[in-house]
């Protein structure tokens, strides 16, 4: 962060596909075992869709915290 580069990460989407980016992270904070990462970049298109995520918010922060992973430091 200090040396103001890029990132390259790798995440999983929502069909377990892996998918790469590279970001521009704009801050990071470190939580006992979350890493949070504010970043910009580039996407070529945005969907809003009416699908609301609250009802299942609590259930998937539970099963996010079960599968039990350090943070990335």
């Amino acid at each position: 962060m200090r040396a103001e580069r890029a990132l390259d990460i790798t995440y999983g989407d929502g069909a377990d596909r892996e998918t790469r980016r590279r970001i521009c992270p704009l801050s990071v904070v470190y939580f006992e075992r979350v890493l949070l990462v504010l970043a910009h970049f580039p996407f070529t298109e945005l969907t809003n869709t009416s699908e609301s995520f609250r009802p299942r918010r609590a259930a998937l922060l539970r099963a996010y915290l079960a599968r039990g992973e350090e943070p990335v430091r």
